[in-house]
C-alpha cells in the first residue's frame, strides 16, 4: 500500500483499546441486567399500593392506607402524613403509622419517642 506501513490502517482504532471500550459497555449492560429484577419488583409494589389506596373509601383510610403502603415501599418503622388546612400554612391532620399510640406524635417533629 503506498504511504502506509504494510499491514496498518490508520483509520481504524487501535484494537486494544476497542477491547477496553467492549469490555466497559459489555460490564455497563450485565450491572443494568442485574438491576432489572429489583427495579421490576419496586415497580410492582407501586402499583400494588396504587391498587391497595384506591380500594379504600373513607378519606380518612385513604391517608392511612397511603402512609402504610409508603412505609412497606421503603421499609421504614414509622410514618406520617400532614394534611394542610384552607389556608395552606397549618396543618389539618396529622396521621402516623407505626407508632404505639401512647407515643405517637401528634403534630411533625422528631420521630416516635423510644418505646
Amino acid at each position: 500500500m503506498a504511504g502506509n506501513e504494510e499491514g496498518k490502517h490508520p483509520e481504524q482504532p487501535h484494537l486494544p483499546d476497542l477491547h477496553v471500550r467492549l469490555r466497559t459497555e459489555l460490564a455497563r449492560i450485565d450491572e443494568q441486567l442485574r438491576s432489572l429484577p429489583a427495579a421490576m419488583d419496586r415497580l410492582q409494589g407501586l402499583l400494588d399500593a396504587v391498587v391497595s389506596i384506591s380500594q379504600e373509601v373513607e378519606l380518612p383510610d385513604v391517608l392511612r392506607r397511603i402512609v402504610t403502603t409508603a412505609m412497606d415501599l421503603v421499609g421504614a418503622r414509622y410514618g406520617a402524613l400532614g394534611v394542610l388546612g384552607e389556608s395552606g400554612e397549618d396543618l389539618e391532620q396529622f396521621i402516623t403509622a407505626g407508632c404505639p399510640s401512647r407515643n405517637a406524635p401528634t403534630r411533625p417533629g422528631p420521630v416516635c419517642p423510644a418505646v
